[in-house]
């Protein structure tokens, strides 16, 4: 299934390799469960041998973070290892803040052991004496079978029953679910028992995270993926995907589709496979008029782009990115304008308050759409709209939110313009 571009193999989907959705299960997978296909075996292996090779082979797999970044793994885990003697933490975030995104959520409700097992494998491999798992007040059946996990863990001695040596077992910690308390450091003020909003950096986690201790963070989906690699080899792994981007990856499909759900796809898959034998298709056959293909925070690709492959490089180079792969498509005849408007409001109602130009521009954006979608015209609005986005540029908030919620509104006023005009009653004199 390697895809070193956008032609494919055309095989049925129950055929695509998986990883991680390894059996469809309605129900958690118990501890027994997990370690008859082969559970755990990884983490013993790591534990007998050392950590010394471990990093390595998330290097020659190319393990990137499944988070929305795409950091090299590796690179993360080097860093928190090589840090200055003294404690060290380790943290999977699976708050999944991100709206129309539920991967992380479906690993850590029916696969909770995969998850923990890369937490711990990360956490002797970085010498971490507590490993965290973050999720939302909202995840409750996410924070259930985590804990019913963990609880099956300590009654079977695990993991200081492979290492005597090493007694760390994870602890859940659970934060508010806004936007903002997803970031790496609202994280880390969250389990100190702080708020959950973003701090300046440098310094960055890697160096002083929790408790001013070098701390690793990953999402839950890259965790999962750290016991296959150990357990399978790195070219098992580089066997799926494309050479820059490696392995599977989960997608959400929230809309536009007749089989909404969360799926597995080598990355390379094109985002027409991945609605089409994925998803079912569009409703009623629909043409695609634009795809959102990894989140609200990147920008709208139009409808030509859906033989793009599902991968870092190529979606790049059209303009967008992977983020979080929650795939959201507009299908021809809806106008972008109020889809446009409803993330705007959800920035704007998410950012913390702390940056006084991320909260004008993301008020900006709300009141300029708000007047477009009322027939008040679009270009005076959208001229005020990118003085605002020029003005917030490179102004260093304390996260990403700036340029993120500047990314759908421009590209869909760049994309679709007489969607915009389509709304108004005049157009400014024009």
């Amino acid at each position: 299934m390697r895809r070193d571009s956008a032609d494919e193999t055309a095989v049925a989907i129950d055929e695509w390799p998986r990883l991680l959705l390894v059996n469809g299960l309605v129900d958690t997978e118990s501890l027994s469960d997990y370690e008859r296909r082969g559970g755990y075996r990884a983490l013993r292996h790591v534990l007998n041998a050392g950590p010394d090779q471990v990093i390595k082979a998330l290097e020659d797999a190319g393990l990137r973070g499944r988070g929305g970044a795409g950091f090299p793994t590796h690179r993360k885990w080097q860093m928190v290892r090589d840090a200055m003697p003294g404690p060290r933490y380790v943290i999977c975030n699976g708050g999944e803040h991100e709206p129309g995104s539920f991967k992380d959520r479906r690993l850590m409700e029916h696969y909770p052991h995969a998850v923990l097992e890369g937490l711990l494998i990360a956490a002797f491999v970085v010498g971490a004496e507590r490993a965290f798992v973050y999720l939302t007040e909202e995840q409750t059946q996410a924070l259930s079978n985590l804990r019913r996990a963990i609880a099956e863990l300590s009654a079977c001695g695990y993991p200081q029953r492979l290492n005597q040596a090493f007694r760390c077992l994870p602890e859940c910690v659970v934060g508010p679910s806004t936007y903002v308390s997803g970031e790496e450091t609202a994280i880390i003020g969250a389990i100190e028992g702080g708020e959950a909003k973003p701090r300046r950096k440098p310094p960055y986690p890697s160096v002083q995270g929790v408790f001013c201790a070098p701390t690793l963070i990953n999402n839950a989906e890259t965790l999962a993926l750290v016991g296959c690699i150990v357990d399978r080899g790195a070219a098992f792994f580089r066997r799926m995907g494309t050479i820059e981007s490696p392995g599977t990856v989960l997608v959400t499909l929230t809309n536009g589709v007749n089989r909404p759900g969360v799926y597995e796809v080598p990355y390379g898959t094109s985002l027409r496979s991945i609605i089409e034998f994925c998803g079912g298709g569009t409703i009623e056959g629909r043409a695609v008029k634009s795809i959102l293909p990894g989140g609200p925070s990147l920008p709208f690709l139009p409808g030509a782009a859906i033989d793009t492959p599902f991968d870092h490089r190529s979606l790049k180079a059209v303009g967008s990115g992977v983020g979080c792969g929650a795939i959201r498509i507009w299908l021809e005849g809806e106008n972008m304008v109020k889809p446009t408007l409803e993330i705007a409001r959800f920035f704007a109602r998410e950012q913390c308050g702390q940056c006084p130009p991320c909260r004008m521009q993301t008020a900006t954006f709300v009141k300029a759409l708000e007047q477009v979608v009322a027939g008040a015209g679009c270009d005076r609005q959208m001229q005020q709209v990118e003085k605002v986005v020029d003005f917030a540029r490179g102004k260093g908030g304390l996260c990403s939110l700036i340029p993120m919620s500047a990314a759908p509104v421009m590209s869909a006023y760049r994309l679709f313009p007489s969607d915009f005009r389509e709304l108004a009653r005049h157009d400014d004199g024009h």
